[in-house]
Parts: C-alpha cells; structure tokens; sequence
C-alpha cells in the first residue's frame, strides 16, 4: 500500500502517460491554495495541461514552465498571477 501512495502516478490530481510513467496531467484547482506556484513544476518536462484555477497563487508564472516543451494549456481562472512578456510558455505548433 505504502509504494501506491508513494507513486506520483497515483495521486489525485495527477495522470501520467501509460508508457513512459511521466506525469502529464497535474490538476491543483479547487484546493484553496495560496503563495507563489513553485519553478519546480518546470521539472515535469512532459507536462500538458497545468490546472491552476480556484487557488491563490500570486506573482508571476514562472520562467522555468519554458521546460515544459510539451505544455498545451494552463487554466488559471481566479488565479492571481502577471506574465512577463520575456517568458516563452508555449510553443506553438
């Protein structure tokens, strides 16, 4: 039981790709949460879709989701965040 709740691939919020084990899908909305959201989530190199919204996060988005190469959207609705023109989100396809 420990390994399954050790698993990311387990965790609410979250869905990985059956292959490779690699989270793709990390949903934070709705859990009332507050401060900055973390560069570390630039880590999740094979990250699709980012679920920010019904939080309160505040500042800005963080450069480090650029390593994001595969990031198709962000939903930040009720979020409190500012972009910085510099910062190169998405790639377009």
């Amino acid at each position: 039981m420990e390994t399954r709740r050790s698993d990311p691939c387990n965790w609410k919020g979250v869905k990985c790709d059956k292959k490779t084990k690699r989270v793709i899908y990390l949903s934070l909305a709705g859990h009332k949460l507050s401060g900055f959201v973390s560069p570390d989530l630039g880590k999740l190199d094979q990250l699709r879709i980012l679920a920010l919204h019904n939080n309160y996060f505040y500042g800005t988005i963080p450069s480090d989701l650029g390593n994001c190469t595969e990031l198709q959207g962000i939903f930040t609705i009720a979020v409190y965040l500012a972009y910085h023109k510099t910062t190169k989100l998405l790639r377009y396809r």
